[in-house]
């Protein structure tokens, strides 16, 4: 445990996840994907952050996942 936060897998209930994507190949796209709609849809109170080269490189897919609210400062 670290200035007050504690690492919980992606199967168990927390108020933050931050998603790390990669874009290697389409089937990587899809993944993770399915990774961020999974986490939204099991915890739909929970803020969600999806980062990496998917979100970079794809962001307005992204956006289309209900739940997701989309904030690029870049």
């Amino acid at each position: 445990m670290s200035s007050g936060y504690e690492e919980a897998s992606l199967s168990s209930p927390a108020d933050l996840y931050v998603i790390n994507t990669c874009t290697v190949t389409s089937t990587s796209d899809e993944k993770s994907s399915q990774r961020v709609r999974k986490v939204v849809r099991n915890n739909p109170d929970a803020t969600v952050i999806v980062t990496g080269c998917y979100d970079e490189s794809d962001a307005e897919e992204i956006k289309k996942i209900d739940g997701i609210g989309y904030r690029n400062e870049a």
